[in-house]
Parts: structure tokens; sequence; C-alpha cells
């Protein structure tokens, strides 16, 4: 965590956490930022750290919408192995004095749904940067329409919908694709029981 969809205040702190594990055992952790959605991580939060599976950070990167971080984890061999963040997540800056869910996404976004994986219900961040119909369904791997969760217009921005499954959707590894006129984009999600 952060996993995707949250919004980090800055100058707040908030838990960078992760789990690590190695059969030489796990001696350290770096943390990472990127502001550009995962494609560089230029930017330190935390070297050598204890692996504890938590580090209390305090939000001090500028703001962006586009944030992730990524967790390597050092064995006592030296060797390393990583994860980052499946979705970007946004740093919010409280005294730009906008609103952030009136912020407009450069492009059209599954922010994450919360919580991920979920049992019977979960709440769908999701973005748009114009005014537009929007289809936002789940489907299972064969590429199969399992639920409807929003087929309706919508503004310009952020929005969250809510879905609960009825009881008749299996436990497992589904999609959200989320559909514009123009554009579209999938996010993975799993149901658990």
């Amino acid at each position: 965590a952060p996993d995707g969809g949250e919004t980090w205040n800055i100058d707040s702190f908030f838990d960078v956490m992760w789990d690590a594990d190695d059969n030489v055992g796990v001696t350290s952790v770096d943390i990472l930022l990127s502001s550009d959605g995962g494609l560089t991580y230029p930017d330190t939060i935390a070297t050598g750290e204890e692996d504890d599976g938590v580090f209390s950070w305090l939000v001090d990167a500028p703001a962006t919408v586009m944030a992730r971080v990524k967790v390597i984890a050092f064995d006592a061999a030296s060797n390393s192995t990583a994860d980052e963040s499946d979705a970007d997540f946004e740093i919010y800056d409280p005294t730009s004095g906008i609103d952030p869910g009136r912020e407009i996404p450069a492009g059209v976004v599954i922010s994450g749904n919360m919580p991920n994986p979920f049992g019977s219900s979960t709440v769908i961040r999701f973005g748009i940067p114009a005014d537009g119909h929007v289809d936002l369904g789940i489907y299972d791997v064969s590429g199969r329409l399992v639920a409807t969760v929003a087929g309706a217009r919508f503004e310009a921005g952020y929005h969250e919908v809510s879905w609960a499954d009825p009881g008749t959707t299996r436990p497992g590894v589904y999609f959200l694709r989320l559909r514009t006129a123009s554009a579209e984009a999938t996010r993975k999600i799993v149901i658990s029981r």
C-alpha cells in the first residue's frame, strides 16, 4: 500500500506497507516514489529500512495524480526483488484551494477500488477527461460480462460508484473495464469470500 486510488495529502503522515519474505531473510528495504505512473522512480522515500512491513511517511512530494510507490527488498546474500503500486494514487496539496474531487485526469483511468480484494461490495473510483457516456463493467478472465456497474453520462473528473455482488459471482480474478466513446481502461480486481 498504497495500491492505487488513494489520495494522500502533502504534509500528512501515511503508512507505506509491504510484505517481504526470503529463504535467507530480508535484511532491509528501500522505498522509491514515481510521479509519472511508474515509468520512472527518481525520488527516494527511504533507504535501508527495517523489514517490519510498514514505514510512516511524511508526504513531502509535489502534487500529482500519477504517484506510485516501489518497495525493494534485499536479503542477506545481496539479492533484491521489488513490488510497486498496482495503479496510480494521488498526492494532493490541501493548500491549493482546489477540490480534489474536481480535478480532471489527462485520460480515462480506473483509479482503483476499495477494498480489493473484496467480499460482497466495493467502491470503484474512475476518471474521465471530458463529459460523456461511460460503460463500466466487470468481466471474467474469458472476457464475458459478469455485471454492469455503470452505464450513464458523467461529467469530466473523478467519480465513485459502488457495486454490491448479488452473491452469484464466484471468488476469483476479474477485470473492471471502463469504456467511453474514445478510450478505455482496464484494472484487475479480486473477489474473495
